[in-house]
């Protein structure tokens, strides 16, 4: 058991033991998760692709001195000097354990965060009131293997918060800890749950987890209610509980998305079409061409085009107290907006605007440039006509669409997964 405190020295031990975990090889038996906690942390091996990602992205915002100052005002500009010139994960921990312990934890974990974000190993871990599994099908069986099959689970999280559970969170009410409105929204009320010096976790009637802010923002900003005053405290419940109930009517406060699970290796190629946001069951055109794309092992192969996508895998308990984990996929179908844009239509607007200034001074062999050119312009603005969106397919639709596809028959259908195209023998595999 490797345990170690949240600061730049311990956290660069504990990726480097990590590593070595990781490279092993016979004596953990392969697994590379070897060196990683339940839920990752300072106890992972953070010397990897993901690591690498996330501090492109904290120095790029430690170069931006906008980006910086105020998550940041206590970092000396030597200092930030050092670390922006750090060019690999070793490196930057090394020279972090310069800054004074404050900072060094506030861009610690700032960094963390970046990697939990961006890493597809890394599993979270659902918090919300209550989590119920609403649904379950299965989406794939193969018939040389009946218990090898595919299912998917529909998901429902209510991320509400009764006005009981945000009062005992509020504590003591020191400082900025507590129950603020805006100043310019009087109505919108929240709870301010401090960090650190510098940030806030908020709380809203809707959503129990809602982001984070600036204490200096909500200085600015919002007004704190002394719930010590009766007027103040009946106020606020009513506030709180009116907004609860807004959300609830009108389904805010739920998240529902589709849980993965079962031999998803088997139909790897098609849960990476599915997760791919350019595919369309429909569309020949958009379909993965395995065959071509990936060819055969060995020494000839270069380049491969696929599409590899940034799978989640999520962790929850049920409120029955059942574990469950997955490839999280969204089950909702999402609002897009449709081939024939309505008239008036802010995209339309802005396709016809573009293409009205670029005639104006474009030579006739080159008006098909100029249309196309425009065509991404409306697609890229903004739709606000309502009438112009339709329904689209959810993660989980183009999972099932992958499937019949490939295989015939639809969703639960026998799949053999030794047709044509897709043995091992060939060099195309299930991955």
């Amino acid at each position: 058991v490797l345990l170690t405190c949240e600061c730049a020295g311990e956290s660069l031990t504990g990726s480097a033991v990590a590593r070595k975990l990781e490279g092993l090889g016979a004596l953990t038996k392969g697994d590379k998760s070897a060196g990683r906690g339940d839920t990752g942390g300072l106890g992972t091996n953070l010397e990897n692709r993901s690591g690498q990602t996330a501090l492109d992205s904290l120095l790029s915002d430690l170069k931006n001195h906008r980006a910086w100052q105020p998550f940041f005002p206590h970092l000396a500009e030597e200092l930030r000097e050092i670390l922006c010139a750090s060019s690999s994960v070793k490196q930057f921990l090394t020279r972090l354990q310069l800054v004074p312990f404050e900072t060094q934890l506030s861009l610690l974990r700032n960094f963390m965060r970046r990697i939990k974000s961006n890493d597809v190993a890394m599993a979270s871990q659902l918090a919300a009131s209550t989590v119920v599994v609403k649904s379950e099908s299965t989406v794939f069986t193969d018939p040389h293997n009946p218990a090898a099959t595919v299912t998917v689970k529909e998901i429902e999280c209510d991320h509400s918060m009764t006005f009981d559970d945000a009062l005992a969170l509020a504590g003591d009410q020191e400082g900025f800890r507590g129950f603020l409105v805006l100043r310019e929204r009087p109505n919108n009320v929240f709870l301010s749950l401090p960090v650190d010096a510098y940030k806030a976790k908020l709380s809203t009637p809707a959503k129990r987890f809602a982001g984070q802010t600036l204490l200096a923002n909500l200085a600015k900003t919002a007004v704190k209610f002394a719930l010590d005053r009766p007027e103040h405290l009946a106020h606020v419940k009513a506030l709180w509980e009116g907004k609860r109930q807004l959300a609830i009517d009108s389904g805010a406060h739920l998240e529902k998305f589709g849980l993965v699970n079962g031999s998803v290796f088997t139909v790897w190629k098609n849960i990476r079409e599915a997760l791919d946001p350019s595919y369309k069951p429909d569309d020949a055109s958009t379909h993965h061409k395995y065959k071509q794309s990936h060819g055969k092992r060995g020494r000839g192969n270069s380049s491969r085009t696929v599409f590899e996508p940034n799978v989640k895998i999520q962790l929850l308990t049920t409120s029955d107290g059942e574990k469950l984990g997955g490839i999280r996929m969204t089950s909702v179908k999402p609002l897009q907006h449709s081939r024939h844009w309505a008239e008036g239509c802010n995209k339309k607007a802005a396709c016809d605007f573009f293409v009205a200034q670029k005639l104006k001074s474009t030579r006739p062999q080159d008006l098909g440039d100029v249309y196309a050119s425009g065509n991404r312009t409306g697609q890229a603005t903004a739709c606000r006509k309502l009438k112009c969106m339709v329904e689209g397919l959810s993660e989980v639709d183009k999972l099932v669409g992958s499937l019949r596809n490939y295989y015939g028959g639809g969703a639960g259908a026998a799949v053999d997964s030794h047709d044509e195209g897709y043995s091992d023998d060939e060099g195309y595999g299930y991955y």
